[in-house]
């Protein structure tokens, strides 16, 4: 069999010539691809414009956007304020300084008076407490002097606790506390002040305190059972309206009638402003517990005896009911009256004002 004849090889004319029509088929494949392309993506075009033209469901989507958008900036300032109030317990640079030098100066304090440091006012000065408070059976004047010249020094300690300390050793508290009020914090003042009951604070000592009430910004004073007597009273209520005193303890301080009394209008002058007089005037407070006490025993006997009274005069029974019900009210007015009197000599918290009320409004009613 004859061999099959070998294909032409193209010429160096004819060689060009399909180079260009192979060319043109591609150039037309891509730009129909392409015009396709750009028709697909006008129909979605199209077809999204053509879904969201749709005024009411614009409206939701606006809506939708907007609360979104309220919520996380409402999320952003929660957040903001939070990290706010996390940092501000926490101590910056600047505070740890001033723990550092609150502590040399308590150091070096103690070692000019020569006393051993108080472990509570370590503990204050280290952890950065607002209010120093001491503690120990053993505390005397060299002591205090020692923590109030650290309170002086230092730009953090605002208050001085001297409740849990034996007072009856401190005999210059007076001088004292009323230096610490004017120049602690560096001249900033004390805005709170207690101290021990028996603390022999004295007539003197109340009298230098009660100068330097107006220098200071003093908030709240706790005196009770400091041996002030009429003299430091009168005192502290002179200095007391020009002062930025809210709370005054002036409990059990041997406080007649008559400087009691001018000591209440201070009370009653200022909503804001609240002084506890309790356990002074004794002697008037037992004699009305004592009255009180004769007035419960008495009460249930007379209620019993109004009441045979009315059944012997054959009144109808609301009558003697009515007598039975003013007798035990009366007792339970005159027990609850006696109770508040000694409670004011042992200066306890006791509510018993709304029972006593309770118990007059009842006796007032039985009577009619």
């Amino acid at each position: 069999a004859a061999a099959p004849p070998a294909p032409e090889k193209p010429t160096a004319e004819a060689e060009p010539e399909q180079e260009k029509v192979l060319k043109a088929v591609r150039l037309d494949g891509e730009e129909g691809a392409r015009s396709d392309g750009r028709r697909k993506k006008k129909k979605s075009v199209r077809m999204i414009t053509s879904s969201g033209e749709d005024p009411e469901e614009r409206v939701v989507l606006e809506q939708l956007v907007a609360e979104v958008r309220r919520l996380k900036g409402r999320a952003a300032a929660m957040w903001k304020e939070a990290v706010k109030r996390v940092m501000a317990y926490l101590p910056e640079e600047e505070e740890e300084d001033e723990l550092g030098s609150a502590i040399e100066a308590y150091a070096k304090a103690c070692a000019r008076y020569a006393v051993p440091p108080n472990g509570a006012v370590l503990a204050a000065f280290r952890f950065g407490s607002r209010v120093i408070k001491p503690r120990g059976s053993v505390f005397n004047d060299a002591d205090l002097l020692a923590v109030v010249d650290a309170v002086c020094e230092s730009t953090l300690a605002r208050g001085l606790d001297l409740t849990a300390v034996d007072g009856t050793t401190l005999y210059s508290v007076g001088p004292a506390a009323a230096h610490c009020a004017v120049n602690a914090g560096r001249g900033r003042g004390l805005y709170y002040l207690a101290l021990a009951d028996k603390t022999p604070v004295g007539a003197h000592g109340a009298e230098l305190f009660a100068d330097a009430l107006a220098r200071s910004p003093l908030r709240a004073v706790k005196l009770a059972g400091c041996s002030l007597g009429d003299r430091g009273a009168e005192a502290l209520a002179r200095a007391v309206p020009r002062s930025q005193l809210e709370r005054l303890d002036l409990s059990s301080n041997g406080i007649g009638p008559r400087r009691l009394a001018r000591l209440s209008t201070l009370r009653t002058a200022s909503g804001d402003r609240v002084v506890d007089l309790r356990g002074n005037a004794r002697g008037l407070e037992l004699a009305c517990a004592a009255t009180q006490c004769v007035g419960a025993f008495l009460a249930p006997i007379a209620g019993a005896f109004l009441a045979l009274e009315a059944r012997r005069l054959e009144l109808d029974p609301t009558a003697v009911a009515s007598c039975a019900v003013y007798a035990v009210c009366l007792a339970l007015y005159f027990a609850t009256s006696a109770a508040l009197h000694l409670a004011e000599l042992a200066r306890a918290d006791l509510d018993l004002d709304s029972l006593a009320r309770l118990a007059t409004y009842a006796a007032v009613a039985a009577a009619h």
